[in-house]
């Protein structure tokens, strides 16, 4: 079995890209054009998440 990457950024780090082989899904971060675009595509099924966590009061 070959490896791939599952971190991938440009050089100035303007975006993000996580996946991995036993995910359910590929993360996207990035500047809100990017996140709009990715979004808008229509061959593309996207679910916008937070990584907020809960106040506990």
């Amino acid at each position: 079995m070959s490896t791939t990457p599952s971190n991938l950024w440009p050089a100035d780090r303007s975006w993000f890209v996580y996946t991995d082989w036993d995910l359910w899904a590929t993360r996207i971060s990035g500047p809100p054009e990017l996140i709009a675009a990715v979004t808008a595509h229509s061959e593309l099924e996207t679910t916008r998440w937070s990584n907020a966590r809960p106040t506990i009061q």
